[in-house]
């Protein structure tokens, strides 16, 4: 990056891409202060240079939010998931993979701020786009009903998030196995979901019978 910004300029389109890359790169170590300076500083130019609607800038105000919501700053990151959200709306559509994830990430900040039925709602909505577009069994689908799962376990709708976990659980067993993290995720959501209720044998019997002894 600094040979890059003393030989290219600060502006040049592979100076901006390393630079975002080395903030996505700071965000993975937990370096979260130093992604969102970085990452703020490439929006700008990016927003000076190719415009707000940019998918590169698009980009950047995502590693922006990302890491400002990591540092608790939620009100920070939903102004510019709300933006990002608009943009890719408006220029990609409702059903672009893109404007999809940053539907589902606004809908998790809502629920990290406990608003809960706002969470829901856009929740809700993401879900239903992705088993149409994606799948249900889809990555990104099996992600965003657990986090839905989740906020209707916060909000007391225990037979809905209970509906969802065993759903998710059911797709990640057959596809990634017992044994895998993300499976082994999915159990200890839904046994979450029991315990919540009191059920606390339905919620022990759910490892005792997928895991073997």
């Amino acid at each position: 990056l600094e040979i890059q910004r003393r030989t290219l300029g600060e502006e040049h389109h592979f100076t901006l891409a390393t630079a975002l890359q080395l903030g996505n790169l700071y965000h993975s170590q937990s370096r979260y202060a130093e992604a969102e300076k970085l990452a703020t500083e490439t929006r700008e130019t990016q927003r000076r240079i190719l415009g707000a609607a940019h998918r590169e800038t698009l980009a950047s105000m995502m590693c922006v939010a990302g890491a400002r919501a990591r540092q608790g700053h939620y009100r920070e990151a939903e102004r510019l998931l709300t933006e990002a959200l608009e943009i890719q709306r408006r220029t990609l559509g409702a059903e672009h993979p893109h404007t999809l994830k940053t539907s589902g990430n606004l809908s998790l900040i809502y629920a990290f701020q406990e608003r809960f039925e706002e969470a829901a709602k856009l929740g809700c909505q993401t879900l239903e786009i992705l088993r149409r577009v994606l799948g249900p069994a889809h990555p990104d689908t099996l992600l965003y009903r657990s986090n839905l799962a989740e906020v209707y376990r916060k909000q007391g709708r225990y037979r809905e998030a209970e509906k969802l976990c065993a759903k998710t659980l059911e797709i990640r067993r057959r596809v990634l196995g017992p044994e895998h993290p993300n499976t082994l995720v999915s159990m200890g959501n839904l046994a979450s979901v029991y315990s919540s209720q009191g059920l606390y044998k339905e919620a022990v019997k759910i490892f005792r019978d997928q895991l073997p002894i």
